[in-house]
């Protein structure tokens, strides 16, 4: 599981995610739904290793979500005005968005691997 690279990704992403409500003190009570469950998905995914096509699917679900929280996170961020430490606190949403991206890549050519391997038998 852990020699995954897509693990580290997920990894990465959810804890980058967990960790936000904290380092942003959110309040907003949907902002910091979207945040815990584009958290817990992708670790959730991570024990869907065996299951490839379910990680997939998930993976592609924790995209958006990421994505609708990145946006509504911008949006409220840039409206209520922002300091320097608050623009880099609006970019950790897109890497964690790019390190799901990662991992999203990784199962799919791990998918692909398998599937050749399967021709070959």
């Amino acid at each position: 599981m852990l020699q995954r690279i897509q693990t580290i990704y997920l990894l990465i992403a959810s804890v980058l995610m967990l960790a936000l409500p904290f380092f942003a003190g959110i309040k907003i009570v949907s902002l910091l739904i979207f945040s815990i469950l584009s958290g817990i998905v992708p670790l959730i995914n991570i024990f869907l290793f065996k299951q490839r096509k379910k990680q997939i699917l998930l993976a592609k679900i924790t995209t958006v979500v990421i994505l609708l929280f990145a946006l509504l996170f911008w949006y409220l961020g840039f409206t209520q005005g922002s300091s320097e430490f608050k623009v880099i606190i609006l970019l950790i949403p897109f890497v964690a968005l790019v390190f799901n991206t990662l991992a999203l890549r990784a199962i799919k050519k791990d998918e692909k691997l398998v599937r050749s391997m399967d021709r070959l038998r």
